[in-house]
């Protein structure tokens, strides 16, 4: 307990509890699967998003190269012949232009920018407004929530099977989320279930809790089985987050190539335009 950073309080509230049953080992080895679980989750959510993030930043890369470096050696050819230009070339002859003299200043721009999104990001204002923007993408909205009800069922049942009062379970659990948003919904649930309601109940108000994890978990409250039944959505919803991510990253990757073909592209008709012009004139 004297070293919170180190050890969550997930970890602390379980080895006080199986200190106070006296199944510290069986507590210890229950800590460690769900490590290994949450460790998994973990590593496929990163994993998952490698190669797409690799691929967006090649492009960016790409078209800045392009159009600081590269095309400003077209102009001086156009600039010699004197012709005239087609629109999408001048607007593209113009964009290089001040990218070929103010380069560093952009990179300063994006730079102050990306620190600035970071300070905004690390507020609680900006975390809202961050998870709240991710839930309302099609297709990665549909992820993060599988990722985050997996987790949640999987702490709290592990909570749950090793003797932690519900109310402090929620806490941890809720703790242990990683979307601001339906953290305040479980810290809501916990406030009202100290007042004497339902976990599932509770969980009804919510509209990031799909009907399945509302079901199960009343079903648990009146079997008695809670850990038994969200262990059980843990690992469904597991399932269900390892196919959401291959879906999405077999969305996303063409997507980003198509983007990046789409500004090629353009970029390129805009050179080849005036070239075809004044191939034509020499003959």
């Amino acid at each position: 307990e004297k070293h919170p950073k180190i050890f969550p309080p997930m970890y602390i509230n379980l080895t006080r509890a199986g200190e106070t049953g006296g199944m510290l080992d069986e507590v210890l080895w229950r800590m460690v699967s769900f490590g290994e679980k949450d460790e998994e989750l973990r590593g496929k959510a990163f994993g998952a998003m490698v190669y797409p993030a690799f691929l967006f930043l090649i492009s960016w890369a790409t078209i800045f190269i392009l159009v600081s470096f590269v095309f400003p050696k077209f102009v001086v050819i156009f600039d010699d012949f004197d012709a005239a230009l087609p629109f999408i070339t001048t607007v593209v002859i113009t964009i290089s232009h001040f990218m070929g003299q103010f380069w560093w200043a952009v990179l300063l721009v994006v730079l102050f920018i990306g620190i600035s999104l970071r300070g905004y990001l690390a507020t609680e204002a900006g975390q809202e407004f961050r998870d709240g923007a991710l839930l309302k993408i099609p297709v990665l909205n549909s992820l993060i929530l599988r990722y985050e009800m997996a987790k949640f069922a999987r702490t709290l049942g592990t909570l749950f099977d090793n003797g932690v009062p519900v109310l402090s379970a929620l806490s941890i659990t809720a703790d242990t989320l990683s979307n601001t948003l339906i953290r305040r919904d479980v810290n809501m649930v916990q406030k009202r279930v100290a007042e004497g309601e339902s976990i599932s109940a509770s969980l009804k108000t919510s509209p990031y809790f799909p009907p399945l994890v509302v079901n199960m978990l009343a079903v648990g409250e009146e079997t008695g089985r809670l850990g038994d039944v969200t262990q059980r959505v843990a690992d469904a919803y597991e399932v269900e987050v390892d196919r959401a991510m291959k879906a999405f990253t077999a969305l996303l990757e063409p997507l980003i190539i198509v983007f990046m073909g789409v500004i090629v592209g353009f970029l390129v008709i805009a050179m080849l335009l005036p070239m075809l012009t004044l191939s034509s004139q020499i003959r």
